[in-house]
């Protein structure tokens, strides 16, 4: 079985970009902000535009490749299963090594597609004020290290932080109100996961 786990997380990781991109979810996600912009209660914020650029497109991307490829180290405990006096156990060493090559995978694909040259956002200072901007560029690695730190204390949380970067992505400054937009695609974004390991693993 280890043996075939370095190209499994390889083709996973292709499948779920590949089903991203069918499925148009960044485009549906970008049509439900700007959707959401165009209501008079928000008119005071001046959000509404009539596109969003390719770099916001990109970093939902970035966002969505990632959440999809964390949730894959949840799924892939149903395959690396071994029986032992008629006991299902999950055979850690191949989880574990499953996930290195998924992450080593992800690198890859963000690094090719680009997605490492564009900066995430947060606060870049407090003093005198709190002020909010880009920070760092984009790094698959450090984001799941926050998917799998905020996944060790409450795995419900997960969704959180996924629902909360997407939605800065969209607005900066008033992210809290596209929340609820970006968590409703936790679902489907979970669906092209499990449909890639499915689609691998040939069960």
């Amino acid at each position: 079985m280890l043996e075939k786990l370095d190209s499994r997380a390889h083709n996973t990781v292709v499948w779920i970009y590949k089903d991203i991109e069918r499925s148009s979810i960044v485009n549906d996600i970008c049509v439900g902000y700007l959707n959401i912009t165009k209501s008079p209660e928000l008119k005071h914020l001046q959000l509404d535009r009539e596109t969003l650029d390719e770099e916001t497109k990109n970093r939902i991307l970035f966002e969505i490749l990632c959440f999809a490829s964390f949730l894959t180290s949840d799924i892939i405990l149903k395959y690396v299963t071994t029986r032992k006096f008629l006991k299902k156990t999950v055979d850690e060493e191949a989880a574990l090594l499953f996930n290195k090559n998924v992450k080593q995978r992800l690198n890859e694909i963000c690094n090719t597609l680009g997605l490492c040259k564009i900066y995430d956002f947060g606060v870049i200072s407090i003093d005198p004020e709190i002020k909010v901007g880009p920070t760092e560029l984009l790094n698959p690695n450090v984001r799941l290290i926050e998917y799998a730190k905020v996944a060790s204390q409450d795995r419900g949380k997960v969704l959180t932080i996924f629902s909360k970067n997407t939605a800065k992505f969209l607005a900066l400054e008033n992210y809290p109100l596209f929340e609820p937009l970006t968590a409703s695609y936790a679902k489907p974004i979970y669906e092209i996961a499990n449909r890639a390991m499915k689609g691998v693993f040939g069960y």
